[in-house]
Parts: C-alpha cells; sequence; structure tokens
C-alpha cells in the first residue's frame, strides 16, 4: 500500500491519508461489506487500496500557494523534535471520550476523503477535550458526508473541479473544514439528518453540494488551521508533540475566532430542528 499526502491539521484541522482514483468502486457489487472485503483482499496482496484519493499535483501546489503557513514545519517550530524517540496512540484520546474501540468506517463509495477528515476532526476535538478535563462537552462525530460533498463542490469548485465519479482531494477537504466547517452526525432543521453514515447521500451530496440551508451551520464551526506533511517520518517525528502543538495552537485561534473546541460547546446552541 503507498503512502500518500498525509493531510493533517495545525491545531484544529484534520488529517488523512488518503489513496485511489474516482470510480473504483464501480465494479464492486454490493456496498460497505463487500468494499471493506476487497481492500482486505488487496492488502493482504500487498497491492494499492484505491478507495476514493484522486492524486492532483496541480491542485496541490495551487492550495500550497494559497496558504499563509502551507506547510507544518511553518507552525510547530517551538516544540519541534521534542517527541523524538517517544510512542503516543493519538486515537487514544477518542476512545477514551467514547468509552470503548474506534469502530473502523465501512465505506460505501469512494467517500474516503470525508472520512478520514472526518476522524481526523473527531480525535482532534478529543484531545483538546480530554486535555482541557472537559468529557462532558462532547457532542458526537463529525459527519463524513458533509466534509466529502464540501471538499468537492464547495471547495472544488474554487479550484475549478468538475467531478466525475467517486473521489476527492485532501487539500480540498482542508480548504473546506477551514472555509467552511462541519457538522456533526444528528438532524438538522427538521429534513437533513445525518445522524447514521449513508453512501447513497454522500454520493448525492457529492454531487450537489452543502445545502445552502446548512453551508450557515458549517461555518460556525470552521477548522482553524491546516497544514500539509510532507513526508512520513515528519509525521511520525511529530506525533508526540502533536497534543501539546493542538492546544497552543487553538489558543492562538480563540484569540480571533471561533474553534473546534468551541464547536462541542455551542453546537447545542443554533436551532437544529
Amino acid at each position: 500500500m503507498k503512502r500518500r499526502d498525509f493531510i493533517m491539521s495545525g491545531a484544529l484541522g484534520a488529517g488523512g491519508l488518503m489513496f485511489g482514483f474516482p470510480n473504483v468502486l464501480g465494479s464492486i457489487s454490493g456496498f460497505g461489506y463487500n468494499a471493506a472485503k476487497q481492500y482486505q483482499r488487496a492488502a493482504y496482496r500487498g497491492e494499492n487500496i484505491e478507495a476514493g484519493w484522486i492524486n492532483d499535483p496541480y491542485t496541490r501546489d495551487r492550495w500550497v500557494k494559497n496558504q499563509k503557513y502551507p506547510f507544518l514545519n511553518d507552525l510547530d517550530s517551538d516544540i519541534r523534535g521534542t517527541g523524538d524517540g517517544k510512542v503516543v496512540l493519538l486515537y487514544k484520546f477518542l476512545e477514551s471520550i467514547l468509552g470503548h474501540p474506534i469502530a473502523p468506517y465501512s465505506q460505501a463509495i469512494g467517500d474516503c476523503v470525508g472520512m478520514g477528515f472526518a476522524r481526523g476532526v473527531d480525535i482532534l476535538t478529543a484531545i483538546q477535550i480530554v486535555m482541557r478535563n472537559a468529557p462532558q462537552r462532547w457532542q458526537g462525530e463529525a459527519a463524513t458526508e458533509i466534509i466529502y460533498a464540501g471538499s468537492r463542490i464547495e471547495a472544488g469548485s474554487k479550484y475549478g473541479h468538475n467531478f466525475r465519479g467517486d473521489g476527492s482531494l485532501g487539500v480540498l477537504a482542508a480548504d473546506f473544514i477551514k472555509n467552511w466547517g462541519v457538522l456533526l452526525r444528528r438532524p438538522y432543521l427538521g429534513k437533513y439528518d445525518f445522524t447514521t453514515y449513508s453512501g447513497a447521500k454522500a454520493r448525492k451530496l457529492g454531487r450537489s453540494g452543502v445545502p445552502d440551508a446548512l453551508e450557515p451551520l458549517c461555518k460556525l464551526h470552521p477548522v482553524g488551521y491546516t497544514a500539509l506533511v510532507n513526508s512520513w517520518e515528519e509525521a511520525h517525528k511529530i506525533l508526540f508533540d502533536r497534543a501539546k502543538f493542538l492546544l497552543q495552537m487553538a489558543d492562538k485561534n480563540l484569540k480571533k475566532k471561533q474553534s473546534s473546541f468551541d464547536f462541542v460547546e455551542s453546537m447545542e446552541k443554533p436551532k437544529l430542528n
């Protein structure tokens, strides 16, 4: 399995290891279960798993040029290297909040980008909650369909993308969660329900975009920073520092706009139904 670009958040973003190409699920009969079995067989055979990530260096380069601090090493100089030789498992923060092991996602379509970034948002939110000793503030997981759709249509339109078939780009998901935001798995406005994952819903919204009525709710809860990790080695070295780094950047972000930590508190405030 090839390791591709690792998009991680700086402070309040999301991370994901995204790989694959569009339309790769077209020949797979059935949905989540069959797709998961297909991926398992491919991994066992040492083949690439193609789950919906689209490799587009041109868009990635344009995204980099549009960011003030596009790379992780632009943001972490204060703590860089303090985690060398140490081990930390960031998913444990989320499991401590949930009270049970994380259940792996089961894709129904090529929407791994939405799933990877949603899981990143969940983990980073959990880190902030645990380190601030506020477990009562957890309100639920991020809706993968919203991030997937927003990356393709809202963010994609900024970069001239016209997607055919399934799939998306990590940089577009990063753009969406930063400039629009995220929503949780719950009903909204009496007509939109993201309580449970739906591949059909992800595909439909992936063609039309996030409903206009939901965009203002997304924008109440944007991600503060996103940054590109240049290599697996760089990602590995920064993981131990990540929790300290998240809080450091979150505190900076709180001074200028709402953060994803506020997101878990204030999701109760808008009228959702």
